[in-house]
């Protein structure tokens, strides 16, 4: 016998996973359109922010620096259920870098 209730939790679930694997996507396509780089991180140096190679020190910062800051985003937008969009989260990343000196 299949529980509703739990198939429906699964296709939701299955449905926030690929729109947070597509703003993921969309993050880093952007990241790099801005600092004309080419990173393209594999699922663990996206899960944890840390990503190394051969770009400069500053770049990477900034760069290990936005996928830490877009978990942040994610997580907090669907705690207070908010909606998730890239220009929201870019204004937002940019603001932290300019007080941080993160981007500069």
């Amino acid at each position: 016998m299949i529980n509703v209730s739990t198939e429906v939790g699964k296709t939701q679930l299955i449905i926030q996973l690929q729109f947070v694997k597509t703003f993921v996507n969309n993050v880093i396509d952007w990241f790099n359109a801005t600092n004309k780089s080419k990173f393209s991180p594999k699922i663990e140096e996206e899960l944890f922010g840390i990503i190394s190679g051969p770009y400069e020190k500053e770049l990477i910062k900034k760069f290990n620096y936005t996928i830490l800051f877009m978990k942040y985003f994610i997580y907090t937008s669907k705690m207070h259920n908010q909606t998730i969009h890239l220009s929201v989260f870019v204004d937002k990343v940019l603001f932290k870098c300019r007080i941080g000196n993160i981007c500069s």
